[in-house]
This record gives C-alpha cells, structure tokens and sequence, in this order.
C-alpha cells in the first residue's frame, strides 16, 4: 500500500526491501523504482543518493534494520518505525539523532484507532476513494476458510507469499 500511495504522491525515487528478490518484480510492480534486500539496502541507498541518504525511510522490520536504515538516512531526513515484524527491537544512539538533525517517528494503526480514532477519518476516507476510483488495489495473495486459520499462519511465517493472506469467517 505504502509504494502506491508513495507513487501517487509523485515520490522522485522509491527504494523498496525485500526479505528475497523473488519478490523484486511484485515489488516493482506495486511501484518500487529500485528493489533490494535487507543485506544490501544501506549500499544500494548511498550509491543511489551519492552518499546522502534517503530523505525518507519507512521501516516496518525494526531490529537490526532500524540501525542500518539510520546508516543511510539523510540529514535532516526522517526514519518512520510503523512496525515489528522481526519481532526485536530497533535500536539507536541519540547521538545519531541529533548531530545530524534526524527525526524519528513511530506510528501505530492499531493505537491511533483506540486513543484518537477521528485523527483517521480524513485519511479513510481519501483511501477509499482511491481503491473506488482503482488508482490503488490490495494485492490478496490467498484467502483461507476459519478452519484452515493453522494453514494460513504457516504461509505468513514462510514468508513465500506476495499478497495479503485472508481469512474467511
């Protein structure tokens, strides 16, 4: 989602990560300009930016990513952490933060819906309209029935998958 919308915002130069380049043409496909993995993507960065980083960086990963993106993000750029799906922690030195004029943001679906859920009617909205009018879509990689929930856990943790995994109720 983040690529289409990233796309429509006419982003110059968009650098998505991947676990595998198998997935570097869905990648692409969804709006990536440059696709590289999580080993690769701080080189790729600089050599791509001349050595001055992205201006942007959205990590959902956390863990050692956090750090590594930190090694390629711009001065006065801005890290978004919108997720933990490595399940570690992202770590810093605020030194890293403020020598270089950095920002850090997080960002939580889950929480802004419980503590200030009017913060995101504005946003739903536009979204809505965007998957309405087509100009976004929500690749579904497979739909399960309820009682094959066990299966579709197993497909999200192999990881070999392009898509959403749903499941029916």
């Amino acid at each position: 989602m983040l690529l289409q919308l990233a796309k429509l915002a006419d982003v110059k130069r968009i650098i998505g990560t991947v676990g595998n380049l198998n997935k570097e043409g869905y990648v692409k496909n969804l709006g990536a300009d440059v696709v590289c993995t999580y080993e690769t993507f701080v080189e790729e960065v600089l050599k791509l930016t001349n050595n001055l980083g992205a201006n942007v960086i959205f990590d959902s990963v956390a863990g050692e990513v956090t750090s590594k993106s930190l090694e390629c993000l711009a001065l006065y750029g801005t890290l978004v952490q919108f997720g933990n799906s490595s399940g570690q922690p992202g770590n810093f030195k605020t030194s890293d933060v403020h020598s270089s004029c950095r920002n850090i943001k997080g960002f939580s679906l889950g929480t802004t819906r419980k503590h200030n859920p009017a913060r995101l009617a504005e946003v739903a909205e536009k979204v809505l309209e965007l998957f309405t009018s087509e100009k976004i879509t929500l690749p579904i990689a497979r739909v399960f029935d309820l009682e094959d929930a066990a299966q579709a856990h197993k497909l999200i943790e192999s990881r070999n998958y392009e898509g959403k995994i749903l499941i029916k109720m």
